[in-house]
C-alpha cells in the first residue's frame, strides 16, 4: 500500500471560505483514493452536519470543501487530564447530530470508516457538529459486503476488526467510543498500536484486546440518560444498535 500525502490550504473562492485538500503523489492508487473520496462526498452531500463538497479537480487531485472554521473534538480538552470540556447539554446535542450524520451516510450505502474526535468539528457558538474527512469512506455492495483493509484510528476500531470485517456497525461503535470521551467516561485515548500488526500474535494485538476489555468495563458503568451508549458499544454485531435507530431514539 502506497503512502499518501495530503496538504490542506485555506482560501476564498467566490466570496466563500474553502479548504483545498490535495493528494499526492499522483499514482494509480492515490488517484483511485481521490476518486473514491470525491464520489463519496458527492453521494452523501446535503446535511449541514456533513462536510460539504464544493468542487474537485482531477488535474492536481484536489478536493474543494466548505471550510470549517472551528476546532475538532480532540482539541476540546482540559489539558492536564485530557478529558473533554463540553457541557452535558453540548455533548447531548453532538451525540444526536452525529447519529443523524451516520444515519444519512449509511442510507447512501456508504460507511465513513474513520469516525473519531479528530474528524468531528464542533462549534460552541451554534452548537453544531460536522463530520469531516471521507478519505477512508467506502461503498457497501448490494449484498452488504464491504471491502476490508487494516485502516482506521486504533482506539475506535470495533471488535469485528479482528475478524477482518467492516460495515455500518463499525461506524456506530466508533461513534460510541468517541462519545465515551465526549461524555467524560474516559480521557482522550492515545492508543498508537499499528493496526496491520493486530492480526499477528504480538504486542499490538494484545494492546487492542486489552483496550476492548477496558471499553466493556467502562460500558458497564454507563447509566442514566447515556444508556444508548451501551447499545452502540455492543460487541455482538446482531445486537448493536443501527445508526438509524440510534438517531431516532436520540430525537425522542
Amino acid at each position: 500500500m502506497e503512502t499518501e500525502s495530503r496538504t490542506i490550504e485555506f482560501e476564498e473562492r467566490n466570496r466563500v471560505l474553502v479548504a483545498v485538500k490535495k493528494l499526492c503523489p499522483r499514482t494509480a492508487e492515490i488517484t483511485l483514493k481521490w476518486q473514491n473520496e470525491v464520489a463519496a462526498l458527492r453521494r452523501v452531500g446535503g446535511p449541514d452536519c456533513i462536510s460539504m463538497l464544493f468542487d474537485s479537480d482531477f488535474g492536481d487531485l484536489s478536493i474543494i470543501l466548505r471550510r470549517e472554521t472551528v476546532r475538532s473534538l480532540d482539541s476540546w480538552i482540559t489539558v492536564h487530564t485530557r478529558t473533554c470540556c463540553l457541557s452535558v447539554e453540548e455533548s447531548d446535542v453532538l451525540w444526536s447530530q452525529m447519529a443523524d450524520a451516520l444515519a444519512h451516510v449509511h442510507a447512501q450505502d456508504i460507511i465513513h470508516d474513520d469516525v473519531n474526535p479528530s474528524n468531528i468539528m464542533w462549534d460552541p457558538e451554534t452548537c453544531k457538529a460536522v463530520l469531516i474527512d471521507f478519505g477512508a469512506a467506502r461503498y457497501i455492495s448490494p449484498n452488504c459486503v464491504v471491502s476490508f483493509d487494516p485502516s482506521g484510528t486504533p482506539p475506535y476500531v470495533p471488535p469485528e476488526f479482528l475478524d477482518k470485517k467492516k460495515g455500518v456497525a463499525g461506524d456506530v461503535w466508533a461513534l460510541g467510543a468517541t462519545m465515551l470521551f465526549v461524555k467524560r467516561y474516559i480521557a482522550l485515548p492515545d492508543g498508537q498500536w499499528f493496526l496491520p500488526n493486530v492480526f499477528d500474535q504480538g504486542q499490538d494485538r494484545l494492546e487492542l484486546l486489552e483496550w476492548f476489555v477496558e471499553i466493556q468495563e467502562v460500558r458497564r458503568r454507563v447509566s442514566g440518560e447515556d444508556l444508548l451508549l451501551i447499545h452502540a458499544l455492543e460487541v455482538d454485531l446482531e445486537k448493536r444498535i443501527s445508526s438509524s435507530s440510534l438517531a431516532t431514539k436520540l430525537r425522542e
